[in-house]
């Protein structure tokens, strides 16, 4: 939204004051809810007043006051690194606290100006437009039927989700260049595969080298949860989930049962190759780890003892050689696994 004012001054000619109210960050919370991430940072969008904290204010054409206040906020917030603001942009709440009203004629031509269409019927109609569409894409997330989301919904019913008791809630006000982390990192391709491997019945559990993908981590997360389902056990007892990472916030919001390692990763039946500094994944399948299967989203050749499959984005390694009982093993790393959660 396009505000086109005019500012007059105690003394001379009137000055222009355009500014541009920009909302991107309500679009990527809603795009980044029905992709299960920030979901409960959605829901807590009560009151048409919360939207003001995601809103931004461009400065077009501004009063000098105005860009003095505006380069001033930009070295306090970030006085020692780079400001991730976008030039002449600034939070509205930060701007809004340029501007006040003074006793008799002491208002400053500059606070008139702004808080007359601050306060005004168009500018409070605006934000109302802004919260209906919120309201909108909540009642979409409570007819999904995707199974993390709908966790995450009921944790929130019950006031048992891992956010309840911290003293503010999830905010995250994004630029207008924001990635958000759920964009796919792999082919779609590889996706169709991990998810054919995911329903096979000797896949008991999951490793996984890295949390760079976002989509990768939410669809083993969702078997895990798909699996407890069908056997009305506790989540984890039928697929256990291992993962090489230091923090990613989104097991805990899916309720989802994962051993997050710093070095090195857990047994799963099947490995899914990510990041990972330490060790190839070619050379640990042919050294150092006997894998019943192995999927990578790079290329590889052939490794001796596995059949080697591929397809657009992704390559497949199956353990052909006699002799191992994996399923002995994941019964065993099971156990192991499930003592990481006794209390």
């Amino acid at each position: 939204m396009i505000l086109d004012l005019t500012c007059r001054p105690f003394r001379g000619d009137p000055m222009p004051f355009r500014v541009e109210v920009q909302h991107h960050a309500l679009e990527h919370l809603m795009a980044d809810a029905l992709e299960a991430h920030r979901v409960y940072e959605l829901m807590m969008i009560r009151r048409p007043g919360d939207v003001w904290k995601y809103l931004w204010v461009k400065a077009l054409e501004v009063p000098a006051f105005v860009s003095t206040m505006m380069a001033s906020k930009r070295e306090e917030k970030f006085p020692y690194g780079r400001c991730p603001w976008l030039e002449n942009s600034i939070p509205l709440n930060l701007f809004d606290s340029f501007f006040y009203w003074c006793w008799d004629d002491d208002t400053s031509p500059e606070s008139v100006c702004w808080l007359r269409e601050r306060e005004g019927g168009s500018f409070l109609e605006f934000g109302r437009q802004l919260f209906q569409r919120i309201q909108q894409a909540q009642q979409e997330i409570l007819k999904t039927d995707d199974l993390l989301i709908r966790a995450e919904l009921t944790a929130i019913e019950a006031l048992l989700h891992c956010h309840d008791m911290d003293a503010q809630l999830p905010f995250e006000l994004t630029t207008p260049d924001y990635q958000s982390p759920t964009i796919p990192g792999r082919t779609t391709a590889y996706y169709d595969k991990l998810r054919e491997l995911l329903a096979l019945p000797e896949v008991l559990s999951v490793s996984v080298r890295g949390d760079e993908d976002f989509q990768t981590l939410r669809l083993i997360c969702l078997e895990q949860r798909r699996r407890a389902l069908d056997t009305g056990r506790p989540i984890g007892h039928d697929m256990p989930l291992h993962v090489i990472s230091d923090h990613f916030p989104s097991f805990a919001r899916w309720s989802a049962k994962v051993a997050c390692w710093q070095e090195g990763v857990g047994y799963g039946d099947l490995m899914l190759d990510g990041y990972n500094w330490s060790c190839d994944y070619t050379e640990l399948l042919r050294w150092k780890r006997r894998q019943l299967l192995a999927l990578t989203h790079r290329s590889g050749g052939d490794i001796e003892g596995y059949h080697r499959t591929s397809g657009e984005g992704w390559v497949l390694y199956h353990d052909i050689r006699p002799g191992f009982d994996y399923a002995k093993v994941s019964q065993r790393e099971r156990l192991d696994f499930l003592s990481r959660f006794e209390k």
